[in-house]
């Protein structure tokens, strides 16, 4: 005798779908992408390089941070120690130039080591791009309602740790390296996409209807990625990241009367 099919299957009552609020489904992909980066940080935090003296700090392990293993202790060292080895050759001889076997080798480690912490070249040097991003979305996400849009940007980054100097270094290696010009482009856009989605969670709108989340993601964005270019040009190096959050913020400023025509 066949088995019975279920009550649904019959012709039962099926469950009634619940309906989600037009802008839930971007907080949720926002905590959700939010919640996985929280975490990649606690189990491999990227390192932040001073530019006063080089040396490399492991977030999320100062003093009075939570102990860690032994073997995590190694794994994270020898993570660093890519990623310095990496910038440091990048520096001296170009990004083109530099190969993975060069890398390991000034890190003291083999090549399958460095695959083991990375997939790429491009994957080191932006080896802090996700820890930063997904700071800088729970700190849109947690600025008080109502605030302005654009000062709750301002103010929601900075309290960041930017990596100014390997920040300078990505921009100098583009001028020479079509590679990495294309991940520049290709970074924007990713974080233009997340800025975007923390905006909607903040605001309570739904991005896919809704313009306003993406255009100002996309202004934050354009405006951020012409200064540093000017701070390359021009040689005025940026000491801090609220000196650069201030500037950045007075460029986009001075760009709405030019879109209001009230100049």
């Amino acid at each position: 005798m066949p088995p019975k099919k279920r009550a649904r299957a019959n012709g039962g009552p099926a469950r009634p779908r619940s309906r989600v609020a037009p802008h839930a489904s971007a907080k949720k992909a926002t905590a959700s992408r939010t919640a996985r980066a929280s975490t990649a940080n606690e189990r491999d935090p990227a390192p932040t390089v001073s530019a006063d003296d080089g040396a490399t700090e492991v977030a999320g392990a100062r003093d009075g941070g939570p102990a860690i293993g032994r073997r995590e202790r190694k794994r994270r060292e020898t993570r660093h120690r890519l990623v310095r080895a990496a910038l440091d050759l990048f520096a001296e001889e170009g990004f083109d130039e530099v190969t993975v076997s060069a890398i390991a080798e000034r890190a003291d480690v083999d090549p399958s080591t460095f695959f083991r912490h990375f997939g790429s070249k491009e994957a080191v040097l932006f080896a802090d791009d996700e820890v930063v991003v997904s700071r800088a979305q729970a700190a849109i996400i947690g600025r008080p309602v109502g605030e302005p849009t654009l000062v709750g940007l301002r103010e929601a980054m900075r309290d960041l740790t930017v990596d100014l100097e390997s920040e300078g270094l990505r921009l100098r290696l583009a001028e020479s390296s079509a590679t990495v010009r294309s991940e520049l482009v290709l970074r924007n856009v990713r974080l233009a996409d997340d800025l975007c989605a923390a905006i909607a969670t903040h605001l309570g709108v739904d991005a896919a209807v809704d313009p306003v989340p993406f255009l100002v993601a996309r202004l934050w964005v354009d405006a951020a990625t012409w200064l540093r270019a000017d701070v390359v040009a021009s040689g005025r190096r940026v000491t801090s990241t609220a000196e650069g959050l201030d500037r950045l913020d007075e460029l986009v400023r001075s760009i709405l009367p030019v879109l209001m025509d009230e100049r």
